[in-house]
């Protein structure tokens, strides 16, 4: 019996990963050549710091059912998303696929939301963020170098395309480059990181169904590729994104305790950390 042809996207959802990827690249590299006013300049900021941190969001999704029908597509479009969020995509698979996905929010898992310490709430994000970067540097010394030699290639080629990138904007624009590029590439890889914070912030790591929070907003939901759904991708880490929420219906609504559902990531962020009426 003759097999079914690969499709190059086999989810057609996809469609929307390949369109915010590009549109991440030209908002990046387009202020290179134009001069705005300061209003366009700030909703462009805003915009690309936006697009960024979902094309994080894509990054984290390619790295568990890959987007494409195709090995040589896919190793593209990771060399792209590498260059787009001026961070490696290997280095992603291996801090949350093999570490965080393995020890999902206990104090073996870089990013436990212990890391945020008891200080000031509104600091504690960016406390988080500085504690788990160095927990990958200290603990993750020997996993690696074992990925290293594993992905030797596509490291070397990554680090050529991102080197290369980069002295290609500094020689453009420098100037430019530190403001429309440099920050929307710390806004991604920033906040891809806090979203671990506040989605295993006050779980149970230990249970299946109390190990996550969940956000079912509508809006955020379409602009985050179903992220909100977060107990059934850890369920089933290998259900592509746009299946979470009828698997979410189906496997965690109708177990799950209610403490762990709210409707706004976005919302609840800004009640937990930036609640003026409680800042301890």
């Amino acid at each position: 019996m003759e097999k079914s042809p690969k499709k190059i996207l086999p989810y057609w959802q996809d469609t929307y990963s390949v369109f915010m990827a590009f549109l991440c690249l030209f908002l990046l590299v387009i202020p290179l050549y134009q001069d705005f006013s300061l209003g366009t300049s700030l909703l462009w900021l805003a915009l690309s710091c936006l697009v960024n941190f979902i094309v994080n969001l894509i990054d984290h999704n390619h790295i568990h059912v890959p987007t494409f029908g195709y090995r040589p597509l896919n190793i593209g479009f990771g060399l792209l998303l590498t260059l787009i969020r001026g961070a490696s995509e290997r280095f992603t698979f291996i801090i949350h696929n093999l570490n965080h996905h393995r020890y999902e929010g206990s104090k073996e898992d870089w990013f436990w939301p212990g890391n945020e310490g008891k200080g000031l709430l509104p600091l504690r994000p960016f406390i988080y963020a500085f504690k788990t970067g160095r927990r990958f540097k200290k603990e993750g010394k020997d996993l690696f170098s074992k990925m290293n030699k594993e992905f030797e290639t596509i490291k070397l080629a990554e680090r050529l395309i991102l080197t290369s990138f980069i002295a290609f904007i500094l020689y453009t624009n420098w100037a430019k480059a530190l403001v429309f590029i440099l920050v929307p590439w710390v806004f991604g890889n920033y906040f891809i990181v806090f979203t671990n914070l506040i989605f295993h912030k006050g779980c149970d790591p230990h249970s299946k169904l109390g190990l996550s929070k969940n956000y079912t907003n509508t809006l955020e939901n379409f602009l985050f590729l179903n992220g909100g759904y977060h107990t059934i991708h850890h369920l089933y880490p290998r259900v592509h994104w746009s299946k979470l929420p009828k698997m979410h219906k189906l496997h965690v609504e109708p177990f799950i305790n209610q403490k762990y559902m709210h409707n706004s990531m976005v919302l609840d962020s800004l009640k937990v950390y930036f609640n003026p009426l409680r800042l301890f």
